[in-house]
């Protein structure tokens, strides 16, 4: 069988043309090479969307059917209402879709039958790490790790301070002139989202982001403010989300050296919102660390204040060793030009959140600039989740709580500078 397929003539046919595909590529008896490209673990928008537009991109470029892969269990689609929602509004079928636990990527590897394009991360997550001889292209706005280098030589386009990677594979879709009105749509709401409709005091962006947004403004005008708002507010519904979920939902996974790690980002909550919902926080965090063998868990929250509707982050650390967490706090607070943190007492974010419902007012809107993507979770999954808390009533936990001083901070900017701190850590005892 050749992968050498006719050339799509929009988004909507080159899906169709993958899911025909993949019958054949995944079948017990082949033998073709899988060429995927596959966003980050946390799987927001741009990691998603851009799964998407690159994989279009490089089959019509190649001619050889590109699978895009996304990068997190099929049922945890719900989670993502923001992404969901456009996806329906663009007629992109999720059904249809390509999720990393219905592809056997490892067995792929191992057998020396898949090409992998890294989209919105430059290095893989621990549990993928094994696929990093397969790697052959990345598109990323993330600092550098300097991974996978010889193999992505003349592929690969990383670009640090960029709002969104989806800017980046724009510029070769408007290139070879495959941007029409649905594509367009599509990479303006993700780096809408991705900076905050190109807010400079809540994130970073560059000149490429607000090239791009133009360029595809052009093809599909739009109410970029409308469209914003409608997104970010999707985004931060997390209504009904336990903490569990909420840390599923939008986490990065990391390991230096022997401590490992989830940075997850939580948007539209403040720390309050989440202890008012979640008296059991101290259980489920317990299950987390527990069962995921984790170190450390870390949220980053971002909203909007509902007094001064001024934007704001706050960063819950959790770990079983208090140990090590107070050594990792203590290296945290240190980082005042990228965190500036201040210990912050619960007790008074409960009385903001009770001054904020006496004043009927809604929780705030703020969300992660290219970092978030919620949907509830079934009885089946409610049911497990007591279990899991169940097992972990034995199962220590020490948090701290921060405000955090640099807003501007997303994720983004904060993972490097933890696993800078963490590999610091391998020395003391």
């Amino acid at each position: 069988m050749s992968t050498q397929q006719r050339r799509p003539a929009d988004l909507h046919t080159f899906l169709n043309q993958v899911e025909a595909y993949r019958k054949d590529v995944f079948a017990d008896d082949a033998k073709d090479t899988v060429r995927a490209v596959m966003g980050n673990e946390a799987g927001d928008l741009d990691s998603c969307a851009g799964a998407l537009l690159q994989a279009f991109s490089a089959t019509l470029q190649t001619q050889q059917v590109h699978i895009p892969v996304l990068n997190f269990k099929r049922e945890d689609i719900v989670l993502r209402k923001d992404t969901g929602w456009l996806f329906d509004k663009l007629g992109i079928n999720k059904v249809q879709l390509t999720y990393v636990d219905e592809v056997d990527l490892l067995q792929l590897n191992r057998v020396g039958r898949l090409q992998l394009t890294l989209v919105d991360h430059n290095k893989l997550a621990p549990s993928q790490a094994v696929l990093e001889p397969s790697i052959v292209c990345i598109f990323d706005h993330h600092k550098d790790e300097q991974l996978y280098a010889q193999q992505t030589a003349n592929a690969r386009r990383i670009e640090f301070g960029v709002g969104s990677s989806v800017s980046l594979i724009a510029q070769q879709l408007f290139h070879i002139g495959a941007v029409d009105r649905d594509v367009a749509t599509l990479i303006i709401a993700t780096i809408l989202l991705d900076t905050q409709h190109l807010n400079s005091q809540r994130t970073s962006f560059k000149e490429v982001d607000t090239q791009m947004l133009t360029r595809a403004k052009a093809v599909a005008p739009t109410d970029t403010l409308q469209l914003y708002t409608q997104l970010s507010a999707l985004r931060a519904d997390l209504s009904g989300l336990t903490v569990t979920q909420l840390l599923r939902k939008d986490a990065k996974a990391g390991c230096v050296g022997n401590l490992s790690y989830v940075i997850s980002s939580v948007p539209g909550m403040s720390i309050a919102d989440v202890l008012e919902q979640n008296t059991d926080i101290e259980a489920q965090l317990s299950s987390v660390l527990q069962t995921r063998g984790l170190d450390f868990v870390v949220a980053m929250f971002a909203f909007s204040s509902p007094t001064t509707n001024e934007f704001q982050r706050q960063m819950l650390v959790a770990a079983a060793d208090h140990t090590r967490l107070d050594q990792l706090c203590e290296k945290l607070e240190q980082q005042q030009q990228y965190l500036g943190l201040l210990p912050l007492e619960p007790s008074l974010q409960k009385q903001e959140e009770a001054e904020r419902k006496q004043q009927g007012m809604p929780g705030g809107e703020g969300g992660e600039g290219g970092e978030g993507e919620g949907g509830e979770g079934g009885e089946g999954e409610g049911k497990q989740q007591q279990g899991e808390d169940a097992r972990a009533a034995e199962f220590p936990v020490n948090l701290r709580y921060f405000q955090q001083g640099v807003s501007r901070s997303s994720r983004k900017v904060v993972l490097p500078v933890f696993n800078e701190i963490l590999d610091s850590m391998q020395q003391q005892p």
